[in-house]
């Protein structure tokens, strides 16, 4: 037996037990003496009955998280000979559910509640009472009143206490699920903010330190990646800067170096270990002073009370003066033997306590992170030796490290570009596959969550701004946030509108998505037509209207969860007020438009899998 089928046993004890004390009630009722024990009967098939609908309730509520089918689910709440919790699956989900911490209380609660059934069935005449005539089931029915009104009492108190101690502990494991699945979403939220801090440093120290005097507008595109994503263990993994400088790209990876609290612990030297000793036997000695003084002053007091009622009345204030005298003499001679003991306390040594202290970057920052960077617009366009590590002052500790790779190889004969740009039209044509094509709009979505409020990303962020560049290594191109001139991003507006910056962003994510979903631009539409301005020209509201058409059929084809994401994105349609930088508003669009995305992927690339793993 694995454990988990004494649920089915104990779901089949409760009805046999009914039935058993149902049966014996038949037999019983045509006794002339059966009225003396009829209402503690008809209460006992009570109690049975109610705690039969309360197990049957805790598994409901035991079975209800678990990840299979409605049909298999009614199966293991109705039928206790079912098979299925053999299923190593569900044994699986049902350990998971519990917890190995908990698996072994649960299972004696289990086998209580079924040792109880079991041993109030053998209190039931089930077998008895069709063989006794009148006169035996008289003597029987004496013989169940006390025997079994006295046992049974226990017997359902225990299996009452055991089926409200599983309630407690499924109700209490309810709410310490619920608030681990908020505090996962926090740990999944957590790394977009620390990403956004990073991308305020990288930004300020650019705008601060790039001292441009060329000709170039440095045309740049940014992207951000994430690492960790299969093991729920998100972190920040670096930002690329995409430089286009005519002849080539440049591709920076960077990075922000932040210094790390380092716990030190100092070793007690000789000297220490001495001073430890010496304030122990200081407090020794201070302490045995102290009880000495209590001990005299109790002697003394019980003199006094025995001269009070033994001795003269008219010598009583004579001899209370003699024993203050001496009780007097006494603390002095004691202060006199410990006056070195406690002079010692005055000034004791500290202890040596641990500190925390912070790695100095300074120090290894050359070897590390190469060396400082003079000129930003040599290495934008890759004019420098490579590959290239070097860095960038940001504050007293913090250092941006820039990354250059090793140059690419070229043929003698013709020149041959690392990166293409890729219109969205040629990749929509190219790419068949629907999970590759939603992928990058994945990719877009956590850049723009992890770029948050900072001028990185465009206040009114439109599809303009987001280029497809594929690396020439890739199958797929990776979604960037470009900018013109970065040198105009540096001197434009440093603080954009929270509110319209989320509402664009999102907006355009939502319209890459429908689109990627069905291979098709917005301004292929034949229904944005109707859509349009009086002099022809296509504006937001055109747009507006047209994705909201749009989205309705999403969810026929790929289901409410991809459409309702999409519809989020379009209305910006999220609880709490647009904000990029706001934890409650990234949690929001995370839990609504990422996790969707991500389950989807995840399906149709197992589905996709299997596929094409049974081909031959």
């Amino acid at each position: 037996m694995s454990g988990f089928e004494i649920a089915g046993i104990v779901l089949g004890g409760f009805p046999i037990l009914y039935e058993a004390a149902k049966t014996a009630k038949s037999r019983y009722k045509d006794l002339k003496w059966w009225w003396r024990f009829e209402t503690e009967f008809e209460d006992f098939i009570s109690v049975v009955d109610r705690e039969f609908i309360s197990f049957s309730l805790n598994q409901e509520i035991l079975l209800s998280p678990l990840d299979i089918l409605n049909s298999e689910r009614d199966i293991l709440q109705n039928d206790p000979d079912t098979l299925l919790w053999h299923e190593p699956r569900i044994q699986a989900q049902l350990r998971k559910r519990l917890r190995s911490r908990y698996y072994t209380w649960y299972m004696e609660q289990l086998h209580d509640i079924n040792n109880a059934i079991s041993k109030l069935l053998a209190l039931l005449p089930t077998g008895k009472a069709y063989h006794l005539d009148s006169s035996g089931l008289e003597s029987e029915l004496f013989r169940l009143k006390w025997s079994f009104g006295h046992r049974k009492d226990k017997l359902l108190a225990t299996i009452k206490d055991r089926n409200e101690s599983i309630y407690a502990f499924l109700d209490r494991s309810a709410h310490l699920a619920r608030g681990s699945e908020s505090t996962r979403a926090g740990s999944r939220v957590w790394p977009y903010l620390s990403a956004q801090r990073q991308a305020t440093s990288i930004y300020e120290c650019l705008q601060s330190q790039w001292k441009c005097h060329c000709l170039s507008n440095h045309t740049c595109g940014i992207r951000a990646s994430m690492v960790g994503q299969d093991h729920g263990d998100l972190k920040p993994k670096s930002f690329v800067l995409l430089f286009d400088e005519g002849a080539t790209f440049t591709e920076l990876r960077v990075e922000v170096a932040e210094p790390k609290p380092i716990r030190t612990t100092s070793q007690p030297s000789s000297q220490n270990r001495a001073d430890v000793s010496q304030l122990k036997g200081d407090v020794s000695a201070k302490i045995r002073s102290q009880h000495v003084r209590n001990k005299s002053s109790s002697l003394a007091a019980l003199a006094a009370s025995s001269l009070s009622i033994v001795g003269n009345p008219s010598n009583l204030g004579d001899g209370q003066s003699r024993l203050k005298w001496l009780e007097r003499k006494f603390r002095k001679r004691v202060r006199i033997q410990n006056s070195g003991s406690i002079d010692s306390d005055k000034d004791p040594t500290p202890l040596d306590q641990p500190r925390v202290r912070f790695a100095n970057i300074s120090d290894t920052v050359s070897d590390a992170h190469g060396e400082e960077i003079d000129s930003m617009c040599s290495l934008a366009r890759g004019d420098v030796e490579r590959p290239f590590t070097g860095f960038l002052r940001a504050g007293h500790e913090t250092r941006i490290v820039l990354q250059l790779g090793a140059a690419p190889v070229r043929d003698p004969r013709h020149f041959i570009q690392n990166f293409r740009v890729e219109s969205l039209e040629s990749y929509l044509d190219a790419t068949p596959q629907r999970n590759r094509r939603l992928q990058v709009g994945l990719q877009l979505v956590q850049t723009v969550l992890m770029l948050g409020v900072t001028p990185w990303v465009p206040e009114k962020c439109t599809r303009m701004e987001v280029l497809l560049i594929r690396d020439l290594d890739s199958t797929d191109p990776t979604p960037y946030i470009s900018h013109e001139s970065v040198r105009n991003t540096f001197k434009g507006k440093q603080r954009v509108e929270r509110s319209a910056q989320a509402r664009a962003s999102l907006f355009t994510i939502g319209v890459l998505l429908l689109e990627l979903l069905f291979r098709k631009t917005l301004e292929s539409l034949p229904s944005r037509t109707q859509y349009l301005g009086r002099v022809g020209v296509a504006d937001y509201t055109a747009d507006l209207c047209t994705a909201i058409q749009w989205q309705k059929q999403v969810e026929a084809e790929f289901g409410d969860r991809i459409a309702d994401a999409i519809r989020r994105c379009v209305l910006c349609a999220f609880e709490p007020q647009p904000d990029l930088s706001d934890s409650t508003f990234i949690r929001a669009v995370f839990t609504n438009v990422v996790e969707p995305l991500e389950e989807f992927l995840l399906a149709w690339n197992t589905i996709s899998g299997g596929v094409a793993r049974s081909k031959p």
